[in-house]
């Protein structure tokens, strides 16, 4: 074997070696939890179940605003769209989270624990990306929000 072949197979090695200790330190947080989740999840749910509620009050004022003055100005308009756009994020993001959790209490909970850490892996990038999007229309609620502020002082 040449020696580029070598080093080339070394490396997938080394990175096979590398990810199954990362499934298995998950696997044992995951069946170690109270929950039965990864800490990072269990954060990011809490962030998210935050973010629905926050959101619910928000839209609820709106509502009682719109009854009382009959119509809306475009900034008001754009809130009510971000706080749509917001809860419907935030309950795509708590559904998935949900799904990566062990509900199990049989004899298989370790079982149970590795196939939900490995499945955790293969959903970190849709994990990561729906926070991403989470935190964009966050972002665009407070400057919104701050916009609605000012109309109302003045």
């Amino acid at each position: 074997m040449d020696p580029l072949s070598a080093l080339g197979l070394a490396s997938n090695i080394v990175q096979l070696v590398q990810f199954v200790g990362v499934v298995i330190s998950d696997s044992h947080e995951v069946y170690s939890s109270a929950d039965g989740a990864l800490q990072r999840n269990s954060a990011l749910e809490e962030v998210a179940q935050n973010l629905v509620e926050m959101n619910s009050e928000l839209m609820r004022s709106q509502r009682s605003m719109s009854n009382r003055f009959m119509s809306l100005s475009p900034a008001e308009r754009q809130l009510k769209n971000l706080c749509e756009e917001c809860d419907v994020v935030s309950r795509e993001l708590l559904a998935k989270l949900d799904t990566l959790k062990v509900r199990s209490q049989s004899r298989y909970k370790r079982w149970d624990s590795f196939r939900q850490a490995l499945r955790s892996m293969w959903n970190e990038g849709e994990l990561r990306a729906l926070e991403k999007r989470l935190g964009g229309i966050r972002t665009r609620l407070d400057t919104n929000l701050l916009i609605c502020l000012r109309y109302v002082i003045l």
